[in-house]
Order: C-alpha cells, then sequence, then structure tokens
C-alpha cells in the first residue's frame, strides 16, 4: 500500500520551474497520514548541489522562521554543519511539522539511511532502510521509505526524494490484527544481510524452535 502510494505521489509532484518544494505536497501528506497511524511522517529531500546549499538555506531558514542548515547527525541525535559535499538530500519539508525529523538532516551522511537513499536512486523504485530510531530522544524503532521524483523531461536529474517514516511496531500490531485470528502469536526480526539479526517485535516469549512456522518477507 505504501509503496503504490509513494510511487503515485512521485510521478503526479510538480516539481517543474525549479521550486524547492513540489506544489501540493503538504496537502497530500496530511490527507494520507491522518488515517495511518503508523506512518509518523511524510518528508521531502530535495537534491541540493554544493553551489546551490547557500541559496537552499537562506530560503528555508526565511520559510520555517528558524536557522536551517544542512547538517550531520551524530551518534546522540545532534546536528552538526554538514561539510562540503558534491550533492545533499536534506530534510527540507515534514508533515506533520512535530519536530520528530531533523530539518537540515542530510540523509547522505548517514550510512544506514545513505543506503536505501542509494538504493532508491540507483533503481528509481521504493527503497527500505534497515530499522532507525526516528527522533533525537530515541524513541520508536521505525523504517525510512525512499522514492525518487524527477523532473518532466525524460532522463532528468532527480529533483528529490520523498520519504516515509514508518513505526515498525505500530504497523506490525496492525499487520497482526489483520489476520483476523486473536491467539495468533508472530516474532519479527530484521535480517539485513551484513548486519546481526536483530528482533523488531516478538510475542511468542520464547525462542525460535523448528516445528514453527518461518517466512522470510
Amino acid at each position: 500500500e505504501h509503496e503504490r502510494f509513494i510511487s503515485g505521489v512521485a510521478m503526479a509532484l510538480d516539481t517543474s520551474g525549479g521550486t524547492l518544494v513540489p506544489r501540493g505536497f503538504s496537502s497530500v501528506a496530511r490527507s494520507y497520514l491522518s488515517q495511518r497511524p503508523e506512518l509518523l511522517a511524510m518528508a521531502w529531500l530535495p537534491r541540493v548541489t554544493a553551489p546551490e546549499r547557500a541559496a537552499l538555506e537562506n530560503w528555508a531558514s526565511s520559510r520555517h522562521r528558524l536557522r536551517y542548515f544542512i547538517a550531520d547527525v551524530d551518534q546522540d541525535g545532534f546536528p552538526h554543519t554538514a561539510p562540503r559535499r558534491p550533492v545533499y538530500y536534506p530534510v527540507l519539508m515534514v508533515e506533520p511539522n512535530s519536530g520528530l525529523l531533523q530539518l537540515g538532516r542530510d540523509f547522505m551522511s548517514e550510512p544506514v539511511r545513505a543506503q536505501a537513499l542509494n538504493q532508491a536512486l540507483a533503481t528509481g523504485r521504493p527503497a527500505a532502510s534497515a530499522p532507525v530510531r526516528a527522533v533525537r530522544s530515541g524513541g520508536e524503532q521505525a523504517i525510512h521509505l525512499l522514492q525518487v521524483a524527477r523532473g518532466v523531461r525524460e532522463g532528468a536529474r532527480p529533483a528529490g526524494v520523498l520519504d516515509l517514516t514508518l513505526e515498525i511496531d505500530t504497523y506490525l500490531q496492525r499487520s497482526v490484527r489483520q489476520t483476523g485470528f486473536e491467539d495468533f502469536l508472530a516474532a519479527f526480526s530484521d535480517t539485513t544481510p551484513g548486519r546481526p539479526p536483530m528482533v523488531i517485535q516478538d510475542s511468542t516469549a520464547r525462542s525460535y524452535r523448528e516445528i514453527d512456522n518461518r517466512k522470510e518477507l
């Protein structure tokens, strides 16, 4: 469902005329998020080159009425001014404007988010990140679902990337409830290649047994 939505929105949004924020972004985001409690936020990450950086930061500071800067975020969740790079994909707009996502955060500066972003850029298809912490203070585990939005011309460079931030626990609980089996028990683990398996949610209260049904998603 979410993949179909974000792909459709990426094709429909108007990114023509050099606009920094696609026309209609906020209204589309608010409408979709209001009916889906597992979605924490929807964000727009424009493609910004090094020569464009100063103008983008000035425009965003005026728009948001605060000091906006493209940031690298450390392991404790605190932003620091990003060093010069050829290209950035910073968080420019977020719905809802709740402070959940760090404005200015450059997804290219963080390995987990950058891996998903590079996959989305390479394939043109939705790409999901491995689990991350969504907020500076810790919070619940979330994944980012990213989709590239391109200009109207064939072969145009990416205008930016759409991001849906999805809270894993709420999403999995909703999925289990939709099976219609009240006593259904399930355990979910992240098995991203190259990373140790990580339990995300487990209602079985015991370790895996060979007789258990196992499905790789």
